[in-house]
């Protein structure tokens, strides 16, 4: 009934705004003069008015979203709050009635009123000891401090985080508002920084293309060391063979020398017991003798050129 009630009365004075209006539009057609210009709108403009007015209606319910729901974000911390000191009396309450009162089994009894409403009826003690009060008092008092304290660094770290993000804010509101001309010269310096920065990368790739020839390079003188190394085990296998070999043909030219000392040694002999001998040598055993002296003289030439080719072998073996 009373909302109808309302609902009525606003209607009632629309209406009056209503009539209102009308007499004062009449009122101004009356008072126009004749000779006044059409100055009627035409439907663009009408339009582009319609759509200001769609903007600015929605900016407002906007603004209206916004304070309705910062409104009902502060009744619901303010109900959160109020259901928080609720709970925070009820459980003061508990404690008063276990530790003061003494009530271990906290029993409580129920009454009607006159209105209906419960409501309960504490079982008071006969007395309450006053060091009892002291302490819980003291107990209670410390939990408030320690919760002030707690609250104080909450308040503090709230207060750094303000201050931290109004130095953000700041910082973000002072890059905004750069000039045009501080835009300019970051845009001029931006050029300059990527003018060297595409010479930085030329340079860098210039410097991994030498890179690339001297591994290339490396890699060759790397493969000719590894033949020339192999070259050197043939080579001193090599001298190793030929210095045995002129080991042996040293050897063997000293036997032969020792042999070709013997075999003068016998021709000398043979020759003097030919000059000294008294008496003639018979025919048989002249010829013998001579046979054995050219044989020996052919031997003896034939071991000197053999030593004589052997010492030139051993000398060009040498020079290589």
């Amino acid at each position: 009934m009373d909302e109808l009630i309302k609902q009525n009365e606003l209607l009632l004075k629309e209406n009056d705004y209503l009539d209102s209006f009308v007499k004062r539009f009449k009122d101004e057609e009356e008072n126009v003069p004749d000779d006044v210009p059409n100055t009627l709108l035409n439907p663009g403009n009408k339009l582009a008015i319609a759509l200001l007015e769609a903007v600015a209606l929605e900016r407002q319910k906007e603004e209206m979203n916004k304070v309705f729901l910062e409104d009902t974000i502060r009744q619901k911390a303010m109900i959160i709050a109020a259901e928080q000191r609720l709970a925070t009396l009820r459980r003061l309450m508990f404690q008063f009635q276990r530790e003061v009162l003494q009530d271990q089994q906290i029993s409580n009894t129920f009454a009607e009123n006159e209105g209906g409403v419960q409501q309960i009826i504490h079982k008071m003690p006969k007395q309450v000891t006053a060091s009892s009060l002291l302490q819980f008092y003291e107990k209670q008092t410390t939990n408030l401090q320690v919760v002030a304290e707690q609250s104080a660094k909450s308040q503090k770290n709230l207060q750094d985080q303000i201050q931290v993000a109004r130095k953000q804010s700041d910082k973000n509101n002072r890059q905004a508002g750069l000039s045009q001309i501080d835009f300019e010269q970051l845009k001029i310096e931006n050029d300059k920084l990527q003018d060297k920065v595409a010479t930085r990368n030329q340079e860098m790739l210039r410097i991994k293309l030498s890179a690339g020839n001297c591994m290339r390079l490396l890699n060759e003188y790397k493969n000719d060391l590894h033949k020339i190394c192999e070259n050197k085990k043939k080579y001193d296998q090599e001298v190793n063979q030929k210095q045995t070999l002129i080991k042996q043909l040293e050897e063997r030219i000293v036997v032969t020398r020792k042999d070709l000392d013997v075999d003068n040694k016998q021709l000398q002999v043979l020759r003097q017991k030919e000059i000294f001998a008294h008496d003639g040598p018979q025919s048989v055993d002249y010829l013998s003798l001579k046979v054995t002296q050219t044989t020996l003289e052919k031997a003896v030439k034939e071991m000197e050129r053999k030593i004589a080719i052997k010492e030139r072998e051993i000398n060009n073996m040498k020079n290589k």
